[in-house]
């Protein structure tokens, strides 16, 4: 038997110090005589260098092998437990441009889904939970259900790594199971909302819409036709009527794409707006 060179970590059976956490913080357990590392949702055995079972969740990706790891490409992505929304470069980002990303999805997130979102150490999305672990949930009248249901499903079992840049969009591939939120562009969304709650496309709203791109999240599609949304942006909008109905104004998303007037981009948040631009006009602002 050859191994590779990544083949690393070895279990050192004849290391009998009691700190049983070795290898990028996991687990070393001994039971048996195994020696494998715990990684939650299964076991990786460091002589081989392979998991021992298939991913718990890889009925999910299909394209994927279903002893891989991190959607195949852990030099890229991280996965702590196998089942989780990782925001550890969320974290790390913060850290280096030194801004608070991290904690602006997580009130943007618990204002939407009345839940109480927070990020531990190393790097989990969690939600708070009562005695008999069900979801503490702060404001059942003033949230979206939409939103709570999904959030809830992709921290139970999302296997999502969450990123953000300073100058890229946000963008999803199709199927995958990464995220990456556009700083610059997230911020002129909030910044210039007219007539509308500024959190309509703000981190969280963002947060979601790109979540319904990811293979956990239903790996539904945007029409990139003007004035027509698709699959992601109709529930999204479903969630915006949520938050309609208890006296927030989040407005009706019109178009996915935005629609360009004398050079400046523009998304219809109501049909007045949209029925502005369809005549090639500027939509009304308030002063």
């Amino acid at each position: 038997l050859s191994l590779p060179a990544f083949a690393i970590a070895g279990s050192r059976e004849s290391d009998h110090a009691p700190q049983p956490y070795k290898y990028i913080g996991k687990e070393l357990d001994h039971t048996h005589g195994l020696n494998w590392y715990d990684h939650g949702a299964r076991h990786y055995a460091p002589v081989t260098g392979r998991w021992n079972t298939m991913d718990p969740m890889c009925e999910k990706y299909y394209g994927t092998s279903p002893y891989a790891s991190c959607g195949d490409d852990p030099v890229n992505y991280t996965d702590i437990t196998g089942d989780t929304i990782d925001m550890k470069q969320v974290l790390i980002l913060d850290k280096i441009y030194n801004t608070n990303v991290n904690d602006k999805i997580n009130t943007d997130l618990s204002f939407l889904t009345g839940l109480t979102i927070s990020t531990s150490p190393n790097g989990v999305m969690t939600y708070a939970k009562d005695n008999e672990g069900h979801p503490i949930i702060n404001s059942v009248e003033s949230s979206s259900a939409i939103a709570r249901e999904q959030i809830i499903k992709l921290i139970n079992g999302g296997n999502i790594s969450i990123t953000f840049s300073m100058e890229k969009n946000s963008a999803t591939p199709h199927d995958g199971n990464w995220i990456n939120l556009g700083f610059s562009q997230i911020t002129s969304f909030i910044k210039n909302s007219n007539n509308v709650d500024s959190r309509t496309l703000g981190w969280g709203m963002t947060f979601l819409h790109e979540t319904f791109h990811t293979s956990a999240g239903g790996a539904f599609k945007d029409l990139s036709i003007p004035f027509q949304t698709g699959d992601v942006v109709d529930r999204m909008n479903a969630i915006r009527q949520e938050l309609n109905t208890v006296g927030l104004n989040m407005g009706n998303r019109e178009s996915y794409p935005s629609i360009s007037i004398g050079g400046i981009n523009y998304i219809p948040f109501d049909k007045s707006s949209a029925r502005h631009l369809k005549d090639g006009d500027v939509p009304l602002r308030n002063k």
